[in-house]
């Protein structure tokens, strides 16, 4: 029996004040409340090769996970927020659970299958301080997940060389609406009301140790590149994505657990929207931006200080937010570029 719980404060800074799909950091979440995370029970069979969990599951902690990506602070390098904008009720990553089943089966110490059924709406993040997101919502449709990873080791001299190679879909039967009804920062006078019936993406992940120092295990540098396409131009937001990275553990002389780490990651919004922009720039006489890619850069710095905190200064540089979004006082012009810096502690007990 597992269970987690989330106690969020502040306000969302991306929302508040960015205006990104890539919310700036993985920890900040709308609503500010306290509430329920994943709570599931856990069953091992065939030798412990067959792992079964059921109840409230979380996307974000089976699919996509790239190890080196880990250390970022922007939460698109987790989940890819890609697919957040995309997934009815921004999907099953945190803080948001989703009722399901989840089955995980490892055929040898390289290769694992994991898939799952989970329903097509999560809990949140329309949960209420009255609740905390305590539900196991149901008759939404079903997400259904799959994925399939290859993670070998590879000896180099007498290095190893750990790798991570996943390919991955997930289909959802459940409703979602047109792209101009969806929250894109855009508002059009004649939105296309209609609403489609199954929405799909597919992945794929690399992830590697590219050098290992002299007699350690862990320090080293290791890169990452993950790809995700949701082709259905009228359903999906975002229709596809990229990020990639590198990390270097343990690069300065003394300190050997600190982790150095620089990533990009860049977002196309659906082309579906520009012929409904330029309609409505038509009608309404206004000179509202074309969709851009949206981008992001972050360098991070990890610096564990006692066996109980660790210290994580980060820059962020958004790109076009929301796609090149017009501001909401002026549809006539974008929302600038922003530069995001912060300093995480992490705090273990």
């Amino acid at each position: 029996l597992h269970l987690t719980g989330y106690g969020i404060q502040g306000q969302d800074l991306s929302s508040q004040y960015v205006g990104n799909i890539m919310t700036a950091t993985n920890v900040e979440a709308t609503p500010a409340i306290a509430k329920v995370g994943e709570f599931w029970l856990e069953q091992k069979l065939l030798e412990d090769r067959l792992l079964l969990r059921a109840g409230l599951l979380e996307a974000d902690r089976y699919y996509a996970i790239s190890p080196t990506a880990s250390v970022f602070v922007n939460s698109t390098f987790g989940l890819p927020d890609s697919w957040e904008v995309n997934m009815p009720g921004e999907g099953p990553g945190y803080p948001n659970t989703s009722t399901g089943l989840l089955a995980a089966y490892t055929f040898n110490k390289d290769w694992q299958l994991t898939g799952s059924v989970m329903n097509g709406q999560p809990a949140g993040p329309a949960t209420t301080r009255t609740n905390y997101g305590a539900s196991f919502p149901t008759g939404n449709g079903m997400l259904s997940w799959l994925e399939l990873a290859y993670t070998p080791e590879i000896e180099l001299a007498d290095k190893i060389l750990p790798g991570n190679y996943k390919v991955g879909a997930w289909y959802n039967t459940n409703t979602v609406d047109n792209v101009t009804l969806s929250t894109t920062g855009r508002t059009f006078t004649d939105p296309v009301d209609k609403t489609y019936r199954g929405q799909y993406s597919v992945y794929g992940l690399i992830d590697q140790t590219l050098f290992r120092e002299a007699n350690s295990s862990t320090q080293g540098l290791s890169a990452f590149a993950r790809v995700t396409i949701s082709p259905q131009q009228s359903r999906n937001v975002v229709t596809s994505y990229f990020d990639l990275g590198m990390a270097y553990t343990g690069l300065f002389i003394g300190r050997p657990d600190d982790i150095l780490g620089l990533g990009f990651a860049w977002a196309k919004f659906t082309p579906y929207l520009n012929s409904q922009i330029a309609a409505e720039n038509a009608l309404s006489g206004t000179q509202t931006p074309m969709p851009q890619p949206e981008q992001l850069v972050e360098l991070t710095y990890q610096a564990p200080i006692s066996p109980w905190l660790s210290l994580q200064p980060f820059f962020q540089y958004a790109i076009n937010p929301g796609g090149k979004a017009p501001m909401p006082n002026n549809p006539n012009q974008a929302i600038p570029n922003a530069t995001i810096v912060g300093l995480r502690a992490n705090i273990a007990f």
